[in-house]
């Protein structure tokens, strides 16, 4: 859709600005399973707000999700369903966000940040970081797109 390119493009054209981040604040994670498992792994340190976002519900561990308790704010966000056995069970205490293609993404208390491309034939790649450009990122420009895309 093209409010998912635009978005991809704007993370590009940010990203490119943000080539001055130290290695260790920055770094990266390849492959659906890394990128999940290092999501729920933010999603476990966090204190006061997650937000999670995936473009395919598959990458989701409930059982995970459902022991992050301490957030007041929990926020998942998912691709339309067709079928409502695809749905996925969400556990109590998280709102659930529906958006045409969602990037891999992750904010953990506005101090962590891990976002991605979204699902394709290729392998994902994703930027971890707690450098505040890539924060501002979020708050600038994806967060704003992701939540002007929520369907009702």
């Amino acid at each position: 859709s093209t409010k998912s390119v635009e978005t991809v493009e704007a993370i590009r054209t940010a990203s490119g600005v943000l080539t001055e981040s130290s290695a260790k604040t920055t770094w990266y994670r390849t492959g659906a399973e890394e990128t999940c498992a290092h999501m729920f792994d933010m999603a476990g340190r966090a204190e006061k707000s997650i937000v999670i976002s995936v473009p395919n519900p598959e990458c989701l561990n409930i059982r995970k999700l459902s022991r992050v308790k301490k957030p007041v704010r929990r926020v998942l966000i998912l691709p339309p369903t067709e079928e409502a056995e695809q749905i996925p069970r969400v556990p109590e205490g998280w709102r659930v966000w529906t958006v045409d293609s969602p990037p891999y993404l992750a904010v953990r208390d506005d101090e962590e940040i891990i976002v991605g491309g979204m699902s394709g034939d290729g392998l994902p790649f994703a930027v971890v970081s707690r450098d505040e450009s890539y924060l501002r990122l979020y708050h600038d420009i994806v967060g704003p797109r992701l939540v002007r895309s929520r369907k009702a």
